[in-house]
Formats: C-alpha cells, sequence, structure tokens
C-alpha cells in the first residue's frame, strides 16, 4: 500500500479526533473495514465482498445506545482491531479500528 493510501486511511480513523464541534460532540470512528486487493483493477468484485460483510443488532428489540450494540462480521466471524484475514484470492480484508 503507497504511503498516499495509508495517510487517506489514517485520515478517516482520526477524522473526529481533530475537530470537536458541538455539533458531533464525542462522534468517533468505529469500525473501519479495509479490503486491499493485489492488483489495481481489483481482484474480486466490490459487490461480492461487501454482501459477506455484515452489521446486525444485537438485541433488536431495544433502541442501540453505542458501537456495542451492533455486531460486525464478515462471513460470520468478527474482527478484532488490527487483524487480517484473506476475503478472496490476492484479497485481503483488514480492520483497522
Amino acid at each position: 500500500m503507497g504511503s498516499t493510501a495509508v495517510l487517506r486511511l489514517n485520515a478517516l480513523e482520526d477524522m473526529f479526533e481533530h475537530d470537536r464541534s458541538a455539533a458531533r460532540g464525542q462522534t468517533t470512528t468505529q469500525g473501519l473495514y479495509v479490503f486491499k486487493h493485489d492488483s489495481e483493477l481489483g481482484n474480486a468484485h466490490a459487490h461480492a465482498l461487501f454482501d459477506r460483510l455484515t452489521v446486525k443488532a444485537n438485541d433488536p428489540t431495544t433502541p442501540a445506545r453505542a458501537f456495542g450494540a451492533y455486531s460486525v462480521t464478515f462471513d460470520g466471524a468478527a474482527l478484532e482491531i488490527g487483524q487480517s484475514i484473506q476475503a478472496a484470492p490476492s484479497v485481503t480484508l483488514s480492520r483497522r479500528c
């Protein structure tokens, strides 16, 4: 991954850390998932990869009050921060935050 791409990912991770406006309060980036392809043109269709990334409410009968009220999984498995898995041939999925 080039240095420009890394800077953009860092900007996404930290975009609310340097701007504490009254409107956003304690807004933070949660669960940044990055697909990295070995080819610039991509090694898998985006829709096929995103369809396998699922966000579900842990208890859909109560209002969500925090990010922890949801579970995010890829093919049914949760990823820890910093963990990477092989999502498809020549495609890696990483959780950044």
